[in-house]
């Protein structure tokens, strides 16, 4: 949600598995997005975007969004 009230919602699909560490984890997934047509976040209604997480053992989290093109 940006600071003037816009907001987003994204919807996404993926897989994943543990890493045998601990109770880390990695997956990977697609995400789209949902904007208001006129709003100032419109640009996102066409793009997906293609999501890395990791979590480690120790808890520490990575996680990158990268637009698909």
């Amino acid at each position: 949600m940006t600071e003037s009230g816009e907001s987003v919602i994204w919807n996404g699909a993926g897989v994943g598995a543990p890493t045998g560490q601990g109770m880390g984890v990695r997956f990977a997934a697609a995400i789209t997005y949902q904007a208001d047509p006129k709003g100032k976040l419109a640009r996102l209604n066409g793009v997906v975007g293609m999501v890395e997480y990791i979590e480690n053992a120790d808890g520490t989290v990575t996680s990158t969004v990268t637009e698909w093109k």
